[in-house]
């Protein structure tokens, strides 16, 4: 569960409310309502809250800040009733060790001023999304502590490391592919493409989140994702495209572009329509 500032055009006017992201166990989606209704952002603005937006988006931090603080005190009591840890993860974590992914991600951390290896905190969330894939924030407050390895990370941490994987993912996956190519080698006799998009639970349309055709039939915004693999179908390459953007036009400029970058000249098969490029 999360707080956020929730604005709302209502006949040209904008409204505001704090709502909180509530996550159900049985149904395993999120869902989200209102904690707090504030009223119509032209009526609060005053002298004395010249900024309501800024106002309120404070009190959102305060209560986020506060519900962080007492997860972690459930935290530390729950690891210190059981010690049990999760180990279901160790073939995986094998692979990674022997590609020598973490030595070849360790100039990233000066990269991006962060106090911690990146390396770190892509191997803590990709064991964790193998042991049980959920929300950043279950994530974070019920698989993480349970790993056998400590990572010790905050929320925020958390947030601030995806959002600069996800601004510089293409030069992570040319690094991962880089140790891949250079352990095992690659069958690029032949490429396989599929392409799919991701909804996303925001009322407005933003950036590449653009309102398009679901493959869940949803009218929230969208964004689309077309991964390109191998002979042997380990990923090669990946691009995201906004919502909005017609499959068939964009798929044959995104196969282009991704082959010329990893050097293949193979033939690229589209499984889902058995074409071939």
């Amino acid at each position: 569960m999360a707080y956020f500032l929730k604005q709302t055009k209502v006949y040209g006017r904008v409204y505001l409310q704090i709502s909180e992201t509530i996550y159900n166990k049985k149904t395993k989606k999120s869902s989200n309502k209102c904690y707090k209704k504030i009223g119509y952002l032209d009526d609060l603005t005053s002298d004395k809250i010249p900024d309501p937006v800024s106002y309120y988006k404070e009190e959102v931090k305060k209560l986020n800040d506060k519900r962080n603080k007492e997860l972690e005190e459930m935290k530390v009591q729950k690891i210190g009733e059981n010690p049990t840890r999760n180990f279901g993860y160790f073939i995986v974590k094998n692979l990674y060790n022997a590609l020598e992914i973490e030595k070849e991600l360790y100039p990233f951390k000066y990269m991006c001023d962060f106090t911690y290896p990146i390396s770190s905190l892509i191997e803590a969330l990709t064991y964790s999304r193998i042991v049980n894939p959920c929300s950043k924030l279950r994530t974070f407050n019920e698989v993480i502590p349970y790993l056998y390895e400590e990572y010790n990370f905050s929320l925020d941490q958390i947030y601030d490391g995806l959002n600069y994987i996800g601004s510089e993912y293409e030069k992570f996956i040319e690094v991962i592919n880089y140790c891949i190519d250079k352990k095992y080698g690659r069958n690029t006799s032949k490429s396989y493409f599929d392409c799919t998009n991701y909804y996303f639970e925001i009322d407005f349309e933003k950036d590449d989140k653009q309102k398009g055709p679901s493959k869940e039939n949803r009218p929230n915004p969208i964004i689309g994702q077309a991964l390109l693999l191998d002979g042997d179908s380990i990923p090669l390459n990946m691009r995201m495209y906004p919502g909005n953007e017609s499959e068939k036009p964009k798929i044959r400029e995104l196969i282009k572009e991704m082959k010329e970058q990893n050097n293949i000249k193979g033939k690229t098969i589209i499984e889902l329509r058995r074409q071939y490029l």
